[in-house]
């Protein structure tokens, strides 16, 4: 697969992201952020021309406020 093609197991990665938002959303446990957001990094290495996983970073990091 060439770079900028979006692979099928990026779905799969978003949909865990998001579960794991959920529940760092309903603990406030900064542990579940931090994972999200690792995952998200090892995701854009391997497939950057996915723009959900960005924009999922994006939003993550804003909501971190430099803290992490």
């Amino acid at each position: 697969m060439l770079s900028t093609d979006v692979k099928t197991c990026d779905n799969y990665l978003l949909l865990a992201v998001h579960l794991l938002t959920d529940v760092y959303e309903s603990s406030h446990d900064d542990k579940y952020l931090r994972q999200c957001l690792a995952w998200l990094e090892l995701g854009i290495q391997t497939s950057p021309a996915t723009h959900q996983i960005t924009l999922l970073l994006i939003y993550l990091y804003s909501i971190t406020g430099g803290t992490l």
